[in-house]
């Protein structure tokens, strides 16, 4: 009897062990700077869950430099993070042309971050990612579709303006209605 019933589970005890491993698609990440701090914000969609769906998450970290606000997302993040997916950066009122330069040098030498992704300007990152999406499971998706299908000629991708010492990002306007590009 007790053959039969340790026969019966191996099956359940399988089948628990090949759920495929959840991950944090990055799709959209904000930055500003404040009080000597960077804040960085990232938009992720929890992938890979067969039981409950699709979620997203904010996951928000600030450091005294870039790379150190980056690693203390890394430090929160209980997922593994792809930025492979990644299809905007929306960038503050405190981000310098300096620190713009910055980011934008960090994105192109991290292999997983796409050269195509999208830099905008608005007023308040934070706010503009904690929204409800429109049409899409994230806000950086909606926005880059948005961008897609501006009438507005936009040279904002990464490969564009990466060369550019002072890029010209369009700005991004967050109203009660939605948002749009000024």
């Amino acid at each position: 009897m007790k053959k039969l019933f340790i026969l019966l589970l191996l099956p359940l005890f399988f089948c628990s062990c090949r759920q495929k491993p959840q991950e944090y698609l990055i799709t959209a990440i904000g930055a500003d700077y404040d009080g000597g701090l960077y804040t960085l914000y990232f938009e992720a969609v929890i992938a890979n869950t067969e039981e409950e769906g699709q979620k997203r998450e904010i996951i928000t970290a600030k450091g005294r430099t870039l790379l150190e606000t980056v690693e203390n997302i890394e430090k929160q993040a209980t997922l593994p993070l792809l930025t492979s997916h990644c299809g905007v950066v929306a960038v503050g009122k405190g981000i310098t042309r300096t620190k713009l330069l910055g980011i934008m040098r960090y994105c192109k030498e991290n292999r997983d971050i796409p050269l195509s992704i999208q830099f905008i300007k608005t007023d308040n990152p934070e706010k503009l990612l904690k929204t409800e999406p429109i049409s899409s499971i994230s806000v950086g998706y909606d926005l880059v579709s948005i961008m897609q299908k501006s009438n507005k000629k936009l040279s904002n991708r990464l490969f564009e303006i990466y060369k550019s010492q002072s890029p010209v990002l369009p700005k991004l306007t967050l109203t009660e209605k939605g948002y749009y590009f000024d």
